[in-house]
């Protein structure tokens, strides 16, 4: 049974998560208070197969656009502005939903220290096309990486009250569990 929920995850993940289309996922909201109290959906925000995996992430006061919230670094700096508060979260993740997004991070990381590399390499030995292609692959990886994060990776937005966090995309049997969460914590 399990490898059969395995298999169907992962032919899941192969076809639905590598692009995310916009139609077949929501917006799941849950309560600060319920975080706080260690209280969470217990399925995959992704894939919504069960479980007992979480990984910790950081809800912005953000109103602009959601992708802006993908691009490294951004959350962080934001929240540190004035009057944006962070909140830290735990959502559940499948090792195979984690895995496919560290490798996308790592793979975008990777490109934009190369690219840094290769812009020392050419001010220091005065090689200008060496630093012009570092300077052409920092910006490819910057990019890479917040597209990744926008396709396949959540975005995490601190309600203006600051008791909800609104998570986009999830998956459905996630948003049922959080919808489930957020009316028990009334």
């Amino acid at each position: 049974m399990y490898e059969k929920e395995a298999r169907n995850e992962q032919m899941y993940l192969f076809f639905a998560v590598v692009r995310i289309d916009e139609t077949c996922w929501v917006r799941s909201v849950l309560r600060v208070s319920d975080q706080e109290a260690g209280r969470f959906p217990d399925v995959c925000m992704l894939s919504g197969v069960p479980t007992d995996r979480a990984v910790r992430l950081a809800a912005t006061r953000w109103r602009g656009p959601a992708w802006m919230l993908g691009l490294p670094a951004f959350g962080l700096l934001v929240g540190l502005l004035p009057g944006h508060r962070r909140c830290r979260l735990a959502l559940p993740v499948t090792a195979a939903v984690w895995g496919i997004w560290q490798r996308r991070n790592i793979a975008a990381t990777s490109a934009m220290v190369f690219g840094l590399v290769l812009i020392g390499a050419g001010i220091i030995g005065s090689a200008s096309a060496v630093a012009l292609l570092g300077a052409f692959i920092v910006p490819v990886g910057y990019v890479y990486r917040t597209r990744a994060h926008r396709n396949f990776w959540v975005t995490c937005r601190l309600g203006d009250a600051g008791s909800t966090i609104t998570v986009e995309p999830t998956h459905a049997a996630f948003d049922a569990q959080a919808r489930r969460l957020f009316v028990s914590s009334i």
